[in-house]
């Protein structure tokens, strides 16, 4: 869900007040409108014509919806370096704020996730919303980079300190399955590399029952083929089943290996898969957006699902 501020019209102006420059609001408004409607291009090339037309005074509203907008398009990279822009041309501190979480943000979805937890940790956010945006961002940001520890402890954290937020299920649950070791129902590699010197051991603990007796085959075949040459004084059968008997140990071994992996891999993608449904219905993708007090003339909440 997407809450939205939308436009009014603006205040009459006391008598003999400049008038603001002509378009100024309506173009505003329409961006807005077009942010909703979620035509980002269009909403930011509307914001950066508001900006231009509002020559007098920095216009925070705009210039924070233009980045906002390009995040919302996906263009996460042009979209961080216009929050570290924005943040730099002291804004009213909430939207200050605010484009300092969006840049953690920006980072996290451009896979950067040590920048973004650094933001994270960092950054001692005023503002109740994004105090709570951040608590609940830096686990998730440490979940993404598998820094499993680090995750579990903050979001025990954040459930601790807002039990009614509507991410604590979530942020307890996430918590809950990383405290297994390894978690996510993982298998262990170590273990895993041990079982692996019985042929078709890897791929059995890894539960791939098809590949492990396909694996112990091949090795058990081609020691059959050396057993058998050297009953037969047949250095060619003996050397032939050794050489194949090696080779397919050996790659019994790799592939017992790499099935963990595979599994390993599996695993954390379907629970990462399950925690991001989850995430969607919590509100932390929806979008911190100007208020009144910030320069927005007016607004109304409204919400677009």
């Amino acid at each position: 869900m997407i809450v939205i501020f939308a436009l009014g019209g603006a205040a009459a102006l006391p008598c003999g007040a400049a008038a603001e420059p002509a378009g100024v609001n309506s173009e505003y408004e329409f961006g807005m409108h077009l942010f909703e409607a979620k035509d980002y291009y269009r909403a930011i090339t509307a914001f950066k014509r508001q900006a231009w037309l509002d020559a007098k005074s920095t216009s925070f509203p705009s210039t924070y919806m233009i980045p906002l907008s390009e995040h919302a398009a996906g263009r996460y990279g042009v979209a961080l370096g216009g929050f570290e822009r924005f943040a730099k041309s002291a804004p009213p501190e909430r939207l200050g704020e605010a484009s300092v979480y969006y840049q953690g943000r920006c980072w996290d979805l451009l896979g950067e996730h040590t920048a973004a937890q650094y933001i994270f940790d960092h950054s001692d956010f005023k503002d109740p919303e994004l105090r709570e945006l951040g608590t609940f961002a830096l686990g998730w940001s440490q979940t993404l980079a598998g820094n499993w520890t680090a995750a579990g402890a903050s979001m025990n954290r954040y459930a601790e300190l807002y039990p009614e937020g509507a991410k604590h299920p979530l942020a307890k649950r996430i918590a809950h399955e990383l405290s297994d070791n390894p978690p996510f129902g993982q298998k262990s590699e170590r273990r895993g590399l041990i079982y692996s010197i019985i042929p078709g051991g890897g791929q059995l603990y890894a539960g791939k029952p098809g590949d492990a007796i396909y694996s112990a085959l091949l090795v058990g075949a081609s020691i059959l083929i050396a057993v058998h040459g050297a009953d037969d004084d047949s250095s060619f059968a003996l050397n032939f089943g050794t050489i194949l008997s090696v080779t397919f140990y050996l790659g019994s071994i790799y592939g017992g290996a790499n099935a963990i992996k595979a599994h390993n891999l599996k695993q954390v993608d379907s629970a990462m898969h399950s925690f991001r449904e989850e995430l969607q219905s919590t509100g932390f993708d929806d979008y911190v957006l100007p208020r009144m007090d910030e320069g927005a003339k007016s607004h109304s909440n409204k919400s677009k699902g």
